[in-house]
């Protein structure tokens, strides 16, 4: 999944429906410092991990909860089925 925040806002807390239930790893972040960006986070797990929570958003019963780094794009990548 990519998603891109095309505004300098950082968005915190940010609700993102997704299709299934699992597990999702940040696979790539372009505000990492390395890539001259800010250094936000996606998420505070050090493994860059992400469960998906039972939310409705997008029309998806799943959804997973982000922050996203402002003028930046984030890769996710569903890892396993568990949650």
């Amino acid at each position: 999944m990519v998603v891109s925040n095309l505004t300098p806002q950082v968005y915190h807390d940010y609700v993102i429906g997704v299709p299934k239930a699992g597990r999702y790893q940040v696979i790539l972040n372009t505000d990492k410092p390395e890539f001259f960006g800010s250094g936000v986070e996606v998420t505070s797990d050090p493994e860059q991990i992400i469960l998906t929570q039972n939310m409705l958003n997008h029309g998806f019963t799943q959804s997973v909860v982000v922050s996203l780094p402002g003028l930046a794009t984030v890769y996710l990548k569903k890892v396993s089925d568990e949650s």
